[in-house]
């Protein structure tokens, strides 16, 4: 109920309370893990009203020295934008998360492939609509042929890139 009329201030400072407790961050994501499956819906929904790409999935953990087993959520922030957003409402004070999630900020070419979208045909069909020659634009836009010809599905990060550049171009 809290999340519906928190401020991004105050979910902020939630995720900055948990993380700062049980988040891990690695050369490459932003993870948590826990067994409620409400607070893992929280934290879900915390995350899409702030932005911010995520992947989950349930695994199982296992504790060898009194055999108990139990299904957790595990979710991860992977990427540059991500961690950058995620850095933008999250304040950790403990150093070595503070310089891990620097690190994962900073600019460096990332793919994490999280945010593809199927929209191949579009921007082909958008090319014809605009008598964009695609083989003639391919040194200074291989991109768009990738996408044109169906070598790689475009991420929002690919389009953003291509409606920004040919609008120069």
């Amino acid at each position: 109920l809290f999340l519906s009329h928190s401020s991004e201030e105050e979910l902020g400072n939630f995720l900055n309370g948990l993380y700062s407790g049980d988040g891990y961050i690695s050369d490459n994501s932003i993870e948590i893990v826990t067994k409620s499956r409400d607070l893992a819906f929280a934290v879900q929904t915390i995350l899409l009203r702030l932005g911010i790409i995520f992947t989950s999935k349930y695994i199982i953990k296992c504790i060898k020295s009194s055999g108990f087993s139990g299904i957790y959520k595990q979710i991860n922030i992977y990427g540059m934008e991500n961690a950058r957003r995620f850095r933008k409402y999250v304040e950790f004070t403990h150093p070595m998360k503070k310089e891990r999630l620097e690190n994962l900020c900073k600019d460096k070419n990332q793919n994490p492939n999280i945010d593809l979208i199927e929209v191949s045909s579009l921007v082909r069909q958008v090319t014809k609509d605009l008598r964009i020659n695609v083989k003639k634009s391919k040194k200074l836009f291989p991109r768009l042929d990738s996408y044109c010809y169906y070598q790689c599905t475009p991420s929002t990060y690919g389009i953003n890139y291509l409606i920004e550049n040919l609008r120069r171009g």
